[in-house]
């Protein structure tokens, strides 16, 4: 849900930003938190793929669409993107 993101996101990018850099990734955490941001976009897409390419027979279709388009719009609006 967008509250159990909101509750989690932050130690969940201090993780990731940590691991990357275990690993040996160079990026820096500002970095990293832009391709978050950007790849946040992709929410939006998957929500469309689903509306559009779904199994029109599946009654869930229409709710998994609206209700990936909603968190995906709530992420952006929380980064401010929009």
């Amino acid at each position: 849900s967008t509250e159990s993101r909101r509750r989690h996101q932050e130690q969940l990018i201090q993780t990731y930003v940590e691991e990357m850099s275990r690993l040996g990734c160079p990026a820096t955490r500002t970095e990293l938190l832009a391709g978050y941001r950007d790849a946040l976009h992709y929410g939006l897409v998957i929500a469309c793929a689903v509306a559009l390419v779904g199994d029109s027979g599946e009654s869930r279709r229409e709710l998994l669409a609206r209700t990936c388009g909603r968190r995906a719009l709530d992420a952006l609006i929380d980064e401010g993107v929009f």
